[in-house]
């Protein structure tokens, strides 16, 4: 069996599976950039995307990162609903 590479302080949360198409959302931290801004990017909603027809190879297809922390998501007709929050720095 083969490891998925994912990306560093990556907290996986939310795992859907259709047609061959693997999909893992979770959150991740970035460090600090030491530039202060009205919102804060910090956390981040990762989405990172494989190909699982031949599950002894997968195959990473995508990765996005979006700011905000993640909370849930649903998957409906081959699409997928993601609810996230992006907080403001005070």
């Amino acid at each position: 069996m083969n490891e998925l590479k994912l990306p560093q302080s990556f907290m996986g949360t939310q795992l859907f599976l259709e047609n061959n198409t693997l999909v893992i959302i979770g959150q991740r931290y970035r460090e600090n950039t030491g530039t202060a801004r009205f919102l804060d990017t910090n956390a981040r909603t990762t989405i990172i995307i494989f190909d699982v027809s031949d599950v002894t190879k997968p195959k990473f297809l995508a990765l996005k990162d979006l700011p905000g922390n993640y909370h849930d998501a649903r998957l409906s007709n081959g699409k997928i609903t993601l609810v996230q929050q992006l907080s403001t720095n005070r």
